[in-house]
């Protein structure tokens, strides 16, 4: 891990490096409370109430990682098994959605008076352990996709023969009401 310090100014210029739109999550300690800013190239805002997590981004990415957020986040997990979820949702938003993309760039800010292994200061993890950890995601998820995918189609085939059974008459779909 190593510490980022960076100014308004840095932080401005760091965004305006990427060529296309991007947005920051900024977390830091005041008075020994948490607090969230969501940072973009065009506003700053309060994240007042996030809850145990939140997200950052636009549309239909930020809506599939709030949902594997509240699918995989716990509020009692340790610090461990919540990088490792917020690892697998950026991975899983960016391989699903167009427009997401490129290394998932994550830092850490630990409560200063917390005595954990940070030693309280904010910093960056280095690249190769966030790509060693998506790797592992991605090994995993392809082995148990195939296996979820092949359940639920026996699944749907065992239901489809023991519905249709019981429809009786069968359903016509085809057909239209009468003066439609």
């Amino acid at each position: 891990m190593h510490q980022m310090d960076l100014g308004f100014t840095e932080l401005q210029a760091y965004m305006e490096s990427y060529e296309q739109r991007c947005s920051l999550l900024i977390a830091h300690y005041f008075n020994n409370k948490p607090r969230l800013f969501r940072c973009d190239s065009l506003q700053v805002i309060t994240i007042d109430d996030p809850g145990y997590f939140t997200a950052v981004g636009t549309g239909d990415a930020v809506e599939l990682a709030l949902y594997l957020l509240k699918q995989y986040g716990q509020p009692d997990m340790s610090f461990t098994a919540a990088l490792a979820v917020m690892i697998y949702v950026i991975e899983e938003v960016k391989n699903r959605e167009t427009h997401c993309g490129g290394p998932a760039v994550i830092g850490c800010v630990r409560n200063p008076n917390s005595g954990d292994y940070t030693g309280g200061k904010p910093g960056l993890f280095d690249q190769s352990f966030i790509d060693h950890i998506a790797a592992e995601f991605a090994e995993y998820n392809k082995t148990t996709r195939l296996q979820w995918n092949k359940q639920i189609a026996e699944k749907l085939d065992e239901l489809g023969r023991k519905w249709s059974e019981k429809l009786n008459p069968p359903v016509n779909c085809a057909s239209s009401p009468e003066g439609g």
